[in-house]
Formats: C-alpha cells, sequence, structure tokens
C-alpha cells in the first residue's frame, strides 16, 4: 500500500493571536491555535495517521480526550504548521475530516462562552447572535494538500497561494481590539459624547466586572479569546470520526504587564515588611485591591514575589497575591484611573514609604526563534532527531521562564514568546539559548547529527505603552537585526520610551556571554556590578557618571568606524569622569576597573563568514547604545525622581 503525506496548516496567526489589548489576550491567541492544531493531530490520529513533525509533546494530546496526567498545559505546545503520514489508509483518508473537526471543536467552544455571557443578557441580542455566527463560522483559513512525495513541502505553500479564503463582509462600528471586524452590539455608526454606554455593552460589563472596560467593544473572536477560560473546564463534545473532545482548568486570569514590571519592587517591600504596622500597610492595600478583581483560577504570582512571601514573618497565602491589579502599584495609574480615592492612594504611600522606591515602569517582550532549522529539515533523517530536541526544549522552557519570574506566552518547536520583569529578561533569554544548544547536543549524540542556535529578541516596554506594539515589534527585531543585521545566533535588545525608541543594541552570543560566568551577559553582570558597588552608596552617581560618559561619546564621535583616540585614553577619560561624578576618591580608587569592564562592553561585534564559517567579527568605533543600555539597567528606566523618594 502506497504511503500518503497530509500537510496542514491554520491561520491566520498574526491575525489570531497578535491582536490583543491585555496580556491575557495574547496568551488566550496563543493557547487556542495550539489546542484546535491539537485537535488536528488527533483527528488525523483517529483516521490511522501518524504525526511526522512536529511530533506532539508528551502527554499533550491526551488531554484533549480527558485522559490526561499531571498538570494541565497552560501554555501552547504545538506549532500551527504540521506534516502527518500513513501508510495504513492511502485511500481512505480524507482531510476533510480534519477540517471539519477544527471547526466543530472552534464552534462547541464559542457555543459554551455564547451561552455563559450572551445568552440570556437581560437586552436584545438577535443581531449580535447573526454576528457572532457569521464571524465564528468564518475565521480561520485552513489549507491541506495530500501527496505521495515525501518532498514536497512546497506543495503547501503553493495551495496556500490560491487565495480562495475571503472574510466576510464586516459593516458597522468595528472591534476595539482585532481589525476590521464589526462589534457585537450591532451598531452602525461609533457613540458620541454624552450618550452613554452602548446598553448590550454595559449591560455585559457589569455582568463580567473587570473583564470588560469601559470603551471595549468587541467581536465575536475578540470576545471568545477574553472569556473561553472561564468554560474551557466545561467543554466536552462529540467530534467527527467519533470521538469526545473535552477541555481542562486553565487560568481565568494571568499576571498583567504592570504586575511583572513590579514584580521585584514588591518582592522588596515585602521583604523589608519587618514592622506591625508596615505590614497593616501591606495587607490593606493587597486587600484593597484583590477587590479589584474576581474569583477563579488564575496562574501564579511571579517566583520573586511568592519567594519573598515565603521568607516573611507576616507571611499569608500567595494566592491571596494571584489577584493584585498590578497597575494599582504605580502612582501615575492611581491618581489618573482613581483620583477620588485617597484611601488607595494613601495606601500606596505607606507600601512606597518601606523601601523608599517606587517600582520600574518597564517590562520585557522575550521573543527567541531557532536558526538554521529548515534547511535541516528537507532531508527526513533529521527529522526524528529535530523533533526530539524540540520537545526536550519545549517541555523545559516553562520551567525557565518561571524560575526568572516571567510568564510564559508560548513555547512550541523554536519559537518562545515570554514577558519578564525588566530585571530577568536577559537572564532568562541566556538560559533558554543554553538549554537549546544542550537539547540538540544531546539529540545529536542519539541520532543523526543535527545543528541549530537560537537567536533571541528583548522589547523593554513602558506599561502604558500598547502591549500589541511591543509584541509586533519584537518580530521585526528578531528577523531584522538579531539574525539578518548581527548575522544570527544572537540578541538583540531595544528600550522603548514613552516619547519613542530610545535605544537597540545587538551582538552574536559568543561577545555577549561573560567569558567568567556563563549564565551572565557581559552588559547585565556590569550593570550589576555598579549597582551593587556604587548605588547603594550615592543613589545620584549613575546619573552624573552616565551623562558625562555620554557626553565623551558625543564629542570624540566613538561610535564613527575611524577611532580618534586610542583605547588607553578613552579609558582614561572615562576613569577621570568616573572619579568626578559624586564619589569619594578612596571609593572611586576601588571601582575604576569597571570603565575597562565598559569600554569593553561596548565595542561593536557582527557575525561575518570567515574561512567558510561564521564568526563574530569586531567592528571599529563603539556602541553609544550600549552605554544607554547599561544605564537603563543600573536606572530601571527611572529618572531621578522616579528611581528614589
Amino acid at each position: 500500500m502506497a504511503k500518503q503525506y497530509f500537510h496542514f496548516t491554520l491561520g491566520p496567526v498574526q491575525g489570531f493571536v497578535a491582536q490583543a489589548r491585555r496580556t491575557r489576550d495574547f496568551w488566550s491567541g496563543s493557547f487556542l491555535l495550539s489546542w484546535l492544531s491539537g485537535v488536528a493531530m488527533v483527528a488525523v490520529q483517529k483516521q490511522g495517521g501518524e504525526i511526522k513533525f512536529p511530533i506532539p509533546a508528551e502527554g499533550y494530546l491526551d488531554w484533549l480526550e480527558g485522559n490526561g496526567k499531571g498538570k494541565p498545559p497552560e501554555q501552547g505546545a504545538i506549532p500551527n504548521r504540521f506534516k502527518a503520514m500513513s501508510a495504513e489508509v492511502p485511500e481512505d483518508f480524507d482531510p476533510r475530516i480534519v477540517v471539519e473537526t477544527i471547526q466543530s471543536a472552534w464552534r462547541e467552544l464559542a457555543e459554551k462562552v455564547w451561552q455563559k455571557d450572551i445568552e440570556n443578557l437581560g437586552v436584545s441580542v438577535s443581531e449580535s447572535r447573526n454576528i457572532w455566527d457569521r464571524q465564528v463560522n468564518h475565521f480561520w483559513e485552513i489549507n491541506w494538500c495530500l501527496t505521495d512525495q515525501e518532498q514536497s513541502s512546497n506543495l503547501l505553500d503553493r495551495r496556500k497561494n490560491w487565495r480562495n479564503y475571503h472574510p466576510p463582509e464586516e459593516a458597522g462600528v468595528k472591534c476595539s481590539m482585532m481589525d476590521g471586524w464589526q462589534e457585537l452590539s450591532g451598531a452602525e455608526r461609533p457613540g458620541r459624547a454624552g450618550q452613554g454606554e452602548r446598553p448590550f455593552w454595559q449591560a455585559l460589563r457589569e455582568q463580567m466586572a473587570t473583564d470588560l472596560r469601559i470603551g471595549e467593544e468587541l467581536c465575536a473572536i475578540a470576545f471568545i479569546k477574553r472569556r473561553f477560560a472561564h468554560v474551557f473546564h466545561s467543554l466536552s463534545a462529540a467530534m467527527p470520526g467519533g470521538w469526545q473532545l473535552t477541555g481542562w482548568q486553565v487560568p481565568v486570569n494571568v499576571p498583567s504587564v504592570s504586575y511583572l514590571a513590579a514584580s521585584h519592587w514588591l518582592a522588596d517591600t515585602i521583604r523589608n515588611t519587618d514592622k506591625d504596622y508596615q505590614a497593616d500597610a501591606l495587607w490593606d492595600f493587597q486587600e484593597k485591591l484583590a477587590e479589584q478583581n474576581g474569583g477563579g483560577h488564575r496562574a501564579e504570582i511571579p517566583l520573586c514575589v511568592k519567594e519573598a512571601l515565603k521568607g516573611n514573618t507576616y507571611y499569608r497565602d500567595a494566592k491571596e497575591w494571584q489577584l493584585l491589579d498590578g497597575q494599582y502599584l504605580f502612582d501615575f495609574v492611581v491618581t489618573k484611573e482613581e483620583p477620588d480615592n485617597t484611601e488607595l492612594q494613601k495606601n500606596l504611600r505607606d507600601l512606597q514609604k518601606i523601601t523608599r522606591t517606587r517600582p520600574s515602569p518597564y517590562y520585557a517582550v522575550l521573543l527567541m526563534d531557532g536558526d538554521s532549522l529548515g534547511s535541516q529539515m528537507s532531508d527526513p533523517d533529521k527529522q526524528e532527531p529535530i523533533s526530539l530536541a524540540l520537545n526536550d526544549f519545549t517541555a523545559k522552557v516553562p520551567g525557565v521562564v518561571r524560575q526568572h519570574s516571567g510568564f510564559l506566552v508560548y513555547a512550541g518547536g523554536d519559537d518562545v514568546l515570554a514577558l519578564l520583569p525588566l530585571e530577568d529578561a536577559m537572564n532568562c533569554a541566556l538560559a533558554l539559548r543554553n538549554l537549546y544548544t544542550g537539547c540538540f547536543s544531546h539529540a545529536s549524540k542519539k541520532c543523526k547529527e543535527v545543528f541549530s542556535t537560537l537567536s533571541g529578541a528583548i522589547e523593554y516596554c513602558h506599561i502604558k505603552s500598547p502591549l500589541m506594539k511591543g509584541l509586533s515589534d519584537a518580530h521585526d527585531l528578531l528577523n531584522k537585526i538579531a539574525k539578518d543585521e548581527t548575522g544570527r545566533d544572537s540578541l538583540a535588545i531595544r528600550v522603548w520610551k514613552p516619547g519613542g525608541l530610545h535605544l537597540e543594541w545587538s551582538c552574536p552570543w559568543e561577545k555577549a556571554v561573560d567569558q567568567n560566568d556563563s549564565d551572565k551577559l557581559v552588559i547585565d553582570r556590569l550593570a550589576s556590578d555598579i549597582c551593587e558597588a556604587l548605588q547603594q552608596e550615592n543613589e545620584h552617581f549613575a546619573w552624573n557618571f552616565f551623562q558625562k560618559a555620554s557626553e565623551l561619546f558625543r564629542e570624540l564621535k566613538m561610535d564613527k568606524k575611524e577611532q580618534v583616540l586610542e583605547e588607553e585614553v578613552i579609558t582614561s577619560l572615562l576613569k577621570a569622569a568616573w572619579r568626578n561624578s559624586g564619589l569619594d576618591n578612596k571609593r572611586a580608587d576601588q571601582t575604576v576597573d569597571l570603565c575597562d569592564r565598559l569600554l569593553v562592553a561596548c565595542q561593536h561585534w557582527l557575525r561575518k563568514l570567515l574561512d567558510g564559517q561564521t564568526q563574530p567579527e569586531k567592528q571599529n568605533g563603539y556602541s553609544p547604545e550600549a552605554l544607554k543600555l547599561i544605564r537603563f539597567l543600573v536606572t530601571k528606566g527611572q529618572d531621578k525622581e522616579g528611581q528614589r523618594l
């Protein structure tokens, strides 16, 4: 019996995942896309098919049939594109069953959301139902092809180029999350100031508490992303092919970017709470913020906060802190959002007095992607070791991100997306890079040799900035800067301030990693040492020194290819700036060696093809962007007034 190969893809990926207003929206999109890919895999297996690449994560597909063991999956873990093969059913295998299974699973989940939130809303929903059905039934673009040629992967791309998918016409007011899709109330034109909120959305918002804010008007697709977690555990539906699809418990809420940005400050505050009155201020504030949110199963709080709670005399159940609304840890948010809530403002001031600092308003988006896999995937003998390496990597990614106080949005194949505190992003990126290379090294020992590296992009974003901006820009940073410009196997970083792009820096991993500590980056280690040695003693030192160093870089035009002064002279000038930045001479003499390291950190490297191999090559001049990045890490992006009270 002849072998037959089935190729399949599900989209739109970016149209579904990347359009988000909250961390949870983005997580939901990734989770649901991965879940539907898993549904497709089970549908293939039920017809006797065998998934060849990517091999599903161990135990993941069992959860779709209610047979999962251990902790249920909380992140997307399956890429949306895979290849399946079955030697037993060359004639009977029906790709249309796979397509109908995906659509059926999606409709069943959508109906659960409708029944819970909208069906008995108390206002007219007939027009909303028409919009709902139209959007739910015509959203997904599914492409597949069948071939008896294993080396025919371009068939799927040719099939997609037919462009026979046409989204439905969408009239009326558009969704505030997903461009081009009509919002559910069916309004013909946007509301005007003074008219008040539309009855449909007012009724929903009163019912859903903080899940829907004033002004958020969503289409069916966005609404399902926002609310599916509340009903996913109750999902149970018969699928084409005679199997039963079941859901499981997933978080109804995840840490916000505000919570992540403030997590280390919150952990420090908890650790420094050693008096009764401080404990009272802390718990009063936590309870006040908990009132802003409802109950339900939630993702774990950042590890740094969890560890601080365990080590505190006044420790309480960490689950209480899952309810905390992180945006209210920032006084500029409290003043704007709760101008009349004097009690909340007082609680925040009392809390700030414990550490005499304010939290940094920056968080990190970490995006990572494997290099050089496409060329190796054309070799059938390499597909199994690649799958083994990727599965090993995917299984361990959640633990690495969790250890760095982050929230994992997605880990599937060689792709990783996570949100982290500013303080942990670099270390997490390096840990994932080391894990990735280790997994491939281990797989190569068991099977045919395969090789791949991991490039990364970190976007440091202000909590005022739209989440979508940082997420979409991370792809540009990864592909254009880390991979194309710097030469792959590299890390690229951008810092976005409310006024726009503040800096961009990139470096091959070999030169970015501290040679004396493979778990640290040169820049991160240097910033930590500056903080430890100097900032505690003189909080304004960093500002004075970096201002002088920036002026030096600018006056000497050190970023130019033609180097004006010798390195020894530049180092001497930096040391002079160091000594004249507010420290006593004795203390300055003990720490001037950091200037030598600072200049090394500002060297500019690109990966070039040398003697038939790609190797880092030092470029002329020095990078003022590296200096700005170190300053950003030392000050955590805050001005003088925001750094200390």
